[in-house]
C-alpha cells in the first residue's frame, strides 16, 4: 500500500494543498477509509450506564442500570472497525505530510483533514484553535470532490477521544 500511497499521492508541503487534497481523498476513497476521513462514518458514541433516582432529599435512592452485555459487544465490534479504519486513514495521511507539517496531525483522520483545509485551504478560514470549531465551521472539508451523503448536521457529534502518540 505504501508504494502504490507513494505513486498516485503528492507529498504535502505545505504550498500543494489543493492538488495533496484531490489526490489523497481519492486514495482514500480507493481503499474505502474516506467514509472515516470525510465525515459520514463516525466514531461510535461510548455506550454509557443509566442513573436512576427515585425519592428526593434522604430518601432519594440511585440505582445504576449497567449496559446491557449485546449492547455492549456491538458496541466494541463498531468501535473497533471504526478505529482500525481511522488508524489505516491517519497512516496514509501522515506518510504524505512533510515532516515540518506533522503538527497538524489531530486525535483522528477527520480532525487531521480539517485542520489541515483549515490552515491551507484557501477556501476555509485560516485557522482555527480547537476541533469543535473546525467540525461547525468546515463540516465538509472535500471542496473539489462531493461525497454525497446525509447532511453533516444530521450525523451524531462525536466525543472527542485521545488516542495515544497523538498531540
Amino acid at each position: 500500500m505504501s508504494s502504490l500511497l507513494n505513486q498516485l499521492v503528492t507529498l504535502f508541503d505545505g504550498k500543494n494543498y489543493h492538488t495533496w487534497s484531490v489526490q489523497m481523498q481519492v486514495f482514500l476513497q480507493m481503499l474505502e477509509l474516506w467514509e472515516v476521513t470525510g465525515g459520514n462514518k463516525r466514531m461510535p458514541r461510548e455506550l454509557l450506564a443509566t442513573r436512576c433516582t427515585t425519592g428526593t432529599g434522604v430518601n432519594a435512592t440511585i440505582t445504576i442500570i449497567p449496559v446491557p452485555a449485546a449492547e455492549m459487544a456491538q458496541y466494541h465490534v463498531a468501535y473497533d472497525a471504526w478505529n482500525k479504519a481511522d488508524n489505516k486513514a491517519d497512516g496514509a495521511l501522515t506518510l504524505r505530510l512533510a515532516p515540518h507539517l506533522w503538527q497538524y496531525r489531530r486525535f483522528t483522520a477527520r480532525s487531521t483533514w480539517l485542520k489541515l483545509a483549515a490552515v491551507f485551504s484557501k477556501q476555509s478560514p485560516a485557522k482555527w484553535d480547537n476541533e469543535a470549531q473546525l467540525e461547525e465551521q468546515c463540516p465538509n472539508p472535500s471542496f473539489v470532490l462531493h461525497q454525497p451523503g446525509p447532511s453533516w448536521q444530521q450525523q451524531q457529534t462525536v466525543p472527542n477521544k485521545r488516542r495515544g502518540g497523538r498531540q
